[in-house]
């Protein structure tokens, strides 16, 4: 099944809940799958990587790049520089880990640590013009 963007979405809400100490991931991905159908493990893939991307921990699945992409932008808009370094900290792992177990790492990876580094740099110039 291809995993579309209302579940990859839905993983992201209800991954900011677990974070939240609001629910525990086997009901979170359970309530993923009864609302859009994707498939439990899947839905377990994609909730620890929005964990990951959120507190700046590894994560060790791939997902598509439609959603790291949609991550880090909602993550960017509920969370701003922080959240973009603890984005580019948990990349940097998981490409690592990756690294180690496999050479297979998407190409896309390299490009997002990089726009994350540029973006990072963007904001904290702009926060710093802001302050002068």
């Amino acid at each position: 099944m291809k995993i579309i963007e209302k579940m990859y979405a839905s993983a992201y809400e209800y991954g900011k809940k677990i974070y939240n100490k609001k629910l525990i991931k086997e009901e979170a991905a359970e309530l993923v799958n009864l609302e859009t159908g994707m498939d439990k493990n899947s839905a377990i893939f994609y909730i620890e990587q929005v964990i990951g991307l959120i507190t700046g921990t590894e994560y060790r699945y791939f997902t598509s790049e439609e959603a790291t992409d949609y991550y880090i932008y909602k993550i960017k808009e509920d969370y701003g520089i922080e959240g973009i370094r603890n984005c580019l900290k948990a990349i940097e792992y998981h490409i690592e880990w990756q690294e180690k177990k496999s050479k297979n790492i998407p190409k896309y990876l390299y490009v997002v640590v990089d726009d994350l580094k540029n973006n990072i740099i963007s904001m904290w110039e702009s926060s710093s013009d802001e302050k002068e």
